[in-house]
């Protein structure tokens, strides 16, 4: 309703709806890339009317790809900052009024693979290998990925350092080919080894 005077109101055709406040209870990954785009999976309630419901990151309004009344999908922005940092996400159900979500990300700069030891092996028996490089974290996500011309196999992936983390193959029922791309995935996402 609206009034000229204080005291005489006329009704508008325009309506307000009122909604609980969005409630997030869990972002995973919660350690995610500078550098490169990662998709975030978060999982809260009141998420009315999800397709109006917008989140923030250092001023950088971020639409979800996919949404429903619990569950939605972001790809987290890219940044330019120098160094690691942490950020609180911030949620809308309007695109206008955010308000912190209490849930902080970690953006890290992506771990570099330096180099794979032991570099050459006659077959696995589960044997360790260790994968070296920088910028290696602990994250349950923390894996090995071996990639061959025909599949792909995903290994738990031990934190050792910052410098080294450890995996252990598999007994291989076949033969593996003569060359095996071994890269690392730390935010639910490949990172390949420097060639």
């Amino acid at each position: 309703e609206i009034s000229f005077n204080g005291e005489s109101f006329i009704r508008s055709d325009t309506l307000f709806k009122f909604y609980d406040v969005p409630r997030i209870m869990t972002v995973m990954p919660s350690t995610v890339s500078i550098r490169d785009p990662t998709q975030v999976h978060i999982v809260g309630v009141n998420f009315n009317n999800p397709e109006t419901v917008t989140y923030r990151i250092r001023n950088t309004i971020i639409k979800p790809t996919t949404r429903n009344e619990n569950e939605m999908l972001i790809v987290t922005p890219i940044f330019d900052e120098a160094e690691n940092f942490t950020e609180y996400l911030e949620i809308s159900l309007n695109g206008i009024d955010f308000e912190s979500s209490g849930k902080m990300f970690e953006f890290l700069e992506p771990p570099i693979i330096s180099e794979v030891e032991p570099p050459f092996i006659h077959e696995s028996r589960n044997m360790a290998i260790k994968v070296l490089g920088k910028g290696f974290f602990m994250s349950n996500l923390l894996s090995c990925v071996l990639q061959t011309e025909y599949q792909r196999i995903s290994l738990t992936a031990s934190y050792l350092t910052s410098e080294v983390i450890e995996c252990t193959l598999p007994e291989f029922q076949q033969r593996l080919p003569s060359i095996v791309e071994v890269s690392i995935s730390s935010f639910g996402q490949v990172l390949p080894s420097d060639p």
